[in-house]
C-alpha cells in the first residue's frame, strides 16, 4: 500500500511540473507571438478658429483619415516603445454666406466648399506603459513625440459677382503658402489591447499637442452694397485629437496545418 501511494505521489509530481513547465513555455511564448509590425487606421479631428465677418466666411472642423504602419522597437512585460509612419489625407471645408442685399443676386448665396485633399505625412514614436495586463485585455497609457511633415499647401483665391455697373463684389483669400514645413508636438495617449488567435488588436484615443496654427489665411471683403468691408483671419490649430486602432498579426497565421495522414 506504501508502494502505491509512492508512486501515486510520483506521478502527481511528475505532472505538476510538466505542467508548471508548459505553463511557464506557454507565458514565454504569449510575450512574441505577434509580429512587431502592425497596420494603423485611424482619423485625427482638427479644431478652427474664425473671425467673424460680413459674409459668414468660416473654416469648419475637420475630420482626417490615415493608413500606416507601426513597428514595437522594444517589447518588454511591463511596457513598449514604438515607431509609426503615417500618412493622412484631408479635405478642408469652407462655408460662406452672401446676403441677399449684399449682392447683385437678391436671394443670397451660400454654399460649402471643399478643397482637394491635401497629404501630409506623419512619424509618431510613443513609449507605452501597461497599467493592467490580462490573459486576453491590456491597457496602457503612452507618450511621446510627433513630427509632421506639411508639403506645399498654398490658398490663394476669390469668389467675385459683377454687377451691371461691372463692379467687382465678394472676397479674396490669401492663404499661406510655405513650401514645405515640419511640426513637432507631444502625444498622449490611452489604449487597449485584445488578443485573439490571428490578432493583436489595438484601439487607442491620441491627444495631440503643439501651440500655433497648421494653416491660416486672410479672407478680405470687397464692395458689398450694405455691409461693411471687413478683414477675417481663420486658421486649422495644430493640436487635434485623434482615433485609431493598430493591427498586428499573429504569428499562428501564417502557419500551414500539419496534414493528418
Amino acid at each position: 500500500m506504501v508502494k502505491f501511494n509512492k508512486k501515486i505521489f510520483l506521478a502527481f509530481v511528475s505532472l505538476w511540473l510538466t505542467n508548471a513547465l508548459l505553463n511557464k513555455a506557454i507565458a514565454q511564448e504569449n510575450t512574441t507571438e505577434y509580429y512587431k509590425f502592425g497596420i494603423n487606421i485611424s482619423t485625427d479631428y482638427l479644431t478652427t478658429n474664425n473671425e467673424s465677418n460680413s459674409i459668414g466666411y468660416d473654416y469648419k472642423n475637420i475630420f482626417t483619415y490615415n493608413f500606416g504602419i507601426n513597428y514595437r522597437i522594444i517589447d518588454k512585460e511591463k511596457y513598449n516603445f514604438t515607431l509609426g509612419i503615417h500618412i493622412r489625407n484631408y479635405e478642408r471645408v469652407n462655408y460662406v454666406e452672401f446676403k441677399g442685399i449684399d449682392i447683385p443676386d437678391p436671394q443670397g448665396f451660400g454654399g460649402t466648399e471643399y478643397l482637394s485633399p491635401f497629404t501630409q505625412y506623419k512619424l509618431q514614436t510613443s513609449f507605452n506603459y501597461f497599467i493592467r495586463k490580462g490573459k486576453v485585455t491590456n491597457l496602457y497609457l503612452g507618450i511621446g513625440p510627433e513630427l509632421i511633415f506639411y508639403p506645399e499647401d498654398p490658398v490663394t483665391g476669390l469668389f467675385l459677382f459683377t454687377d451691371e455697373e461691372g463692379t467687382q463684389i465678394g472676397y479674396t483669400e490669401d492663404g499661406n503658402s510655405k513650401k514645405s514645413e515640419f511640426y513637432f508636438g507631444i502625444n498622449g495617449t490611452i489604449g487597449m489591447e485584445f488578443k485573439t488567435k490571428y490578432v493583436l488588436i489595438n484601439p487607442y484615443i491620441l491627444y495631440h499637442y503643439e501651440p500655433g496654427s497648421l494653416f491660416e489665411s486672410t479672407v478680405t471683403t470687397q464692395n458689398l452694397y450694405v455691409s461693411e468691408n471687413t478683414v477675417s483671419k481663420h486658421s486649422i490649430n495644430n493640436s487635434y485629437w485623434s482615433f485609431g486602432i493598430n493591427f498586428y498579426p499573429s504569428k499562428n497565421l501564417f502557419k500551414r496545418k500539419n496534414s493528418k495522414p
